[in-house]
């Protein structure tokens, strides 16, 4: 029996599996995103705009240290009616949450949403609580998309190394 093959499943089948379970997550965000496209919308009001700051653990590339570093998020909260009744939501889209070292996206989002002005909320119908301020993904789920181009990608070229070295058989 040929060696190569034997490599190949043990290479090839578990980056395939995280390939699917990373592109999985990716696809899960962006039909949410696509679903929310049809969902009606109402007009929400501003009532928080900011910067959240986080402290992280992180490591430099040139230590084995880990250290706290500071990390950015803009935060909005709407308030929002469906049929008379008062909603809350802190979601400007869809995805995971990605912080960042620079502050300034963070300003830039939360100068876009001032306290006090009014902005379209789309909100699902079935659950009113479920609201995003733009029914679109957000960095996170590019991110998501990214990983899982780059594992493919790198399990061909594996499987591709494999397949053209010299037979070996035992």
């Amino acid at each position: 029996m040929d060696f190569r093959f034997i490599l190949i499943l043990l290479i090839g089948l578990p980056m395939g599996l995280a390939v699917v379970v990373v592109a999985q997550r990716a696809w899960a965000s962006q039909q949410q995103a696509l679903t929310a496209q049809r969902w009606p919308q109402t007009t929400g009001w501003v009532v928080y705009s900011g910067i959240q700051e986080e402290w992280v653990r992180t490591r430099r590339y040139t230590s084995h240290r880990v250290s706290p570093a500071r990390r950015y998020e803009a935060q909005v909260v709407v308030e929002y009616e469906v049929n008379g009744r008062r909603y809350r939501s802190e979601r400007l889209h869809f995805g995971d949450r990605v912080l960042s070292s620079d502050r300034g996206p963070a300003e830039k989002t939360a100068a876009h949403y001032p306290v006090g002005s009014m902005v379209p909320v789309f909100y699902n119908p079935a659950n009113p609580l479920e609201a995003s301020l733009k029914p679109a993904v957000g960095q996170g789920t590019w991110i998501w998309w990214g990983t899982a181009v780059l594992l493919m990608l790198m399990m061909l070229v594996m499987i591709a190394f494999i397949l053209s070295s010299p037979p070996v058989t035992f």
